[in-house]
């Protein structure tokens, strides 16, 4: 039921550690809304609908909106003060259960949907959790974990820091984390990666955040490529595949484009060999 989806959503978006499992499940079996933009020719006749999404300015990747109801839809146009161009309009348009997280996968960038009641109620679904939906799977509760994707990542010594507990679903961990670096919300430790700092042990940090780290510890310097190329063997890694395709072309750009074609070709092929059919 619509309120039942909505409540979850809801409840989700309050509580970014607790379980979802029931959010998930109720996703599988639930009719949702997408709004898209309907353009028409000078003729009037239709020519194109594309579905509404939003590129994220920090990764760049794309986050498509998806709504328990169409007046949710409505209500984020009214919200969002968009404003249609001349021979496009806004449509929602009605998706039964599941088949909304196959198509989505083939939006350019994706690096997932996100459930939306309003600005202050949304739930990132990140690409990785949406390719188990769209399988009719409900997705893992526990935080996806990584192992660390670059050689080495040396903090300065009297850099500040902090640690703070984290829930890793069979267990505690410590959460570690750099201010000087950036911010990052509760909802980013639900996908970590593992740091192992030898004598002091084991500590996770959110892979969001860690992306942030490679950053600050290189510097601000626009031209350096090298500090690029880190962070995206570190998307790949982390299953962020629309933010890395994003990345791949900015590269190419910056004329690093040997680098960013065998990215390339090492993305398709591991998105290929996800979407292959099981084997006999």
């Amino acid at each position: 039921m619509v309120e039942t989806l909505e409540y979850l959503i809801e409840q989700a978006a309050a509580h970014p550690q607790r379980p979802r499992a029931g959010l998930y499940r109720e996703l599988l079996r639930s009719q949702v809304y997408l709004l898209c933009v309907h353009e028409r020719d000078e003729g009037g006749k239709p020519r194109d609908l594309s579905v509404w999404a939003e590129r994220e300015a920090e990764l760049g990747g794309v986050w498509v909106p998806v709504f328990p109801a169409h007046d949710d839809v409505q209500d984020f146009v009214r919200a969002r003060r968009l404003r249609r161009s001349k021979g496009k309009q806004f449509l929602w348009m009605e998706h039964g259960p599941g088949e909304t997280f196959r198509m989505l996968r083939g939006v350019h960038h994706f690096a997932g949907l996100r459930l939306h009641l309003d600005a202050q109620k949304l739930v990132p679904v990140p690409w990785s959790l949406v390719r188990a939906l769209s399988e009719g799977r409900v997705p893992p509760d526990t935080p996806e974990r990584y192992a660390l994707p670059v050689p080495h990542v040396a903090i300065p010594a009297g850099e500040r820091i902090a640690l703070t507990p984290v829930d890793l679903g069979d267990g505690e961990g410590r959460l570690l984390s750099l201010p000087a670096a950036g911010s990052f919300g509760a909802e980013d430790a639900r996908k970590l990666v593992r740091l192992d700092l030898g004598r002091h042990g084991v500590v996770w940090m959110a892979c969001r955040h860690f992306l942030q780290v490679l950053r600050y510890l290189r510097g601000s310097g626009a031209a350096d490529l090298g500090h690029a190329r880190d962070v995206l063997v570190s998307l790949i890694a982390f299953e962020m595949y629309g933010e890395a395709e994003a990345l791949c072309e900015w590269l190419a750009s910056q004329g690093d484009e040997a680098f960013a074609r065998a990215r390339q070709a090492e993305l398709l092929a591991l998105l290929k060999g996800l979407d292959a059919p099981p084997g006999p």
